[in-house]
């Protein structure tokens, strides 16, 4: 299964996220929910990348994305509810598949 977790700050802003897991839908190469997973991550990723630069922190593993942000800012809030939007799509048509959850820190930058 794929578990998503989105980090906010008390203020309910996106501080961070992370995806780890595998779908196990399908065979290695053809798991579209793997796959669509991937491509909201990172096309999240790629975004936050353009629009926030230096203020975003991730590592890409084997199955694994972790982002974090330094700064917040409208863009990059936009970014990652959009892909909080399809993922949410995602999670209803194929929970067995894919868990997402939200947790809220103390202000800072982690979950």
């Amino acid at each position: 299964m794929i578990c998503v977790i989105l980090g906010k700050n008390k203020a309910g802003q996106f501080t961070s996220f992370s995806v780890q897991g595998h779908a196990d839908y399908a065979a290695s190469g053809q798991d579209i929910v793997c796959a669509a997973v991937s491509m909201l991550s990172q096309t999240a990723l790629l975004g936050l990348l353009k629009y926030a630069g230096k203020d975003v922190q991730y590592a890409v593993q084997e199955g694994n994305l972790s982002v974090t942000l330094g700064q917040s800012s409208e863009y990059t809030q936009i970014i990652i509810d959009t892909m909080y939007l399809g993922l949410q799509e995602l999670v209803a048509q194929y929970n067995q598949y894919v868990e997402m959850h939200i947790k809220t820190s103390g202000g800072g930058r982690n979950v």
